[in-house]
């Protein structure tokens, strides 16, 4: 079981190019699971395993109001999801002028709009013993790959309530990662040992 946080090191927006300069902020969820593991030797041992991975990611200043309110220049979907209900329209607060729609949009309050995926994980990967005493140390190394089970885009208000609008159309079915990370552990008893491993993937 793991806290996972979820953002990006580059610049630009997973839902569309007008929401590039809005500010943006990765979710805490959580991952479960089982591992197992062989020891090839005292020093290295190899990995695997399968868990459930939550990641989310929420780009905020997004104002949202009925097309049929908006000029027609501003009527559009999102690049890169499928919204189920064709009647609302997302703008970037940032980029609202006058021109954009009645001057009533600029009393409304901004919200959000959170992208939640889903993961089945399957990682492979390689543990090497650094230090093995009462306080273990390790490094750790592999890859996995993650079939996507869930994808969801919500519309969320500043009150926290969240309407979907449906789909991301970006997202692989199958994808892959990179894993490093380092591994503590405290060895409680033979049988039983504490262990606390962050990973960059």
């Amino acid at each position: 079981m793991a806290p996972v946080y979820f953002n990006t090191l580059g610049s630009g927006s997973p839902i569309d190019e007008q929401f590039v300069d809005n500010t943006k902020e990765g979710d805490v969820n959580v991952s479960y699971g089982v591992k197992g593991a062989y020891a090839i030797n005292k020093k290295l041992t190899i990995r695997a395993g399968v868990s459930k991975v939550n990641l989310g990611y929420s780009t905020n200043n997004v104002v949202a109001f009925n097309s049929s309110s908006a000029s027609a220049s501003s009527d559009r979907e999102l690049q890169h999801i499928n919204i189920s209900d064709s009647t609302m329209t997302y703008l970037s607060a940032n980029n609202l002028r006058f021109a954009n729609g009645p001057e009533v949009l600029f009393l409304k309050e901004q919200g959000s709009i959170s992208q939640q995926l889903g993961f089945i994980e399957v990682p492979i990967e390689l543990e090497y013993n650094v230090l093995d005493t009462k306080i273990g140390v390790h490094l750790i190394g592999g890859f996995s790959t993650l079939f996507l089970s869930d994808n969801d885009v919500y519309s969320v208000e500043n009150n926290g309530d969240k309407t979907r609008l449906g789909e991301a159309t970006n997202i692989n079915n199958i994808s892959y990662s990179a894993n490093f990370g380092i591994g503590i552990n405290y060895n409680i008893s033979e049988q039983l040992r504490f262990n606390l491993e962050p990973t960059f993937k």
